[in-house]
């Protein structure tokens, strides 16, 4: 189970350096960069809740 909680630190440093590699880019465009970290996040957070649903038939 601890493999699961790498794999999540993981995505979240990838989500913190795309952040600041980001705004760093594009220092003016603080809403839109702001929007698209927001979604990146929404996604992994929809991606898990699906494999979650989806592993409850298949859990121990």
């Amino acid at each position: 189970m601890w493999l699961l909680g790498v794999m999540e630190a993981c995505y979240g440093v990838q989500w913190a350096i795309i952040g600041t590699y980001c705004l760093a880019a594009f220092p003016h465009e603080r809403i839109v960069v702001g929007m698209l970290w927001a979604a990146y996040a929404l996604g992994v957070a929809g991606v898990s809740h699906l494999n979650r649903k989806r592993a409850v038939h298949y859990a121990w």
